[in-house]
């Protein structure tokens, strides 16, 4: 992170939970494949998961970077399996949406968490 990265998270407010209503999906990715994507945040993060049925669930993904919610889609239709691998993705459109530029709670911070999935409901 550079300073400017490190002053605006300091500077964001921590999310108290996330409403159960919204079914709301968080994913998790690196500022690299953002960057690898042309800086475009949808496109990291729509495609491939490896995610189970609760999937069918999900009304909205936040894309997280570094523990702040960057962008909030709304899922369309179901979610798509990939052809050759089981993984899926899902077609989205941004949103606005409250959680956006805020940190998510710590107990979705866990050090050491390895899968970049997690549900808030």
């Amino acid at each position: 992170m550079n300073t400017k990265e490190i002053n605006d998270l300091y500077s964001l407010k921590t999310i108290k939970e996330f409403d159960k209503e919204d079914k709301l999906l968080i994913i998790k990715i690196r500022n690299e494949n953002v960057l690898k994507n042309n800086n475009d945040i949808y496109e990291t993060v729509k495609n491939w998961w490896k995610i189970g049925k609760k999937r069918e669930e999900v009304k909205q993904v936040a894309a997280v970077i570094n523990g702040v919610v960057k962008e909030v889609y709304k899922v369309k239709d179901t979610w798509k399996k990939h052809d050759t691998i089981n993984r899926y993705g899902f077609e989205g459109e941004k949103i606005d949406s409250k959680y956006i530029n805020k940190i998510i709670p710590q107990k979705y911070r866990k050090v050491g968490s390895a899968n970049p999935i997690q549900y808030t409901f």
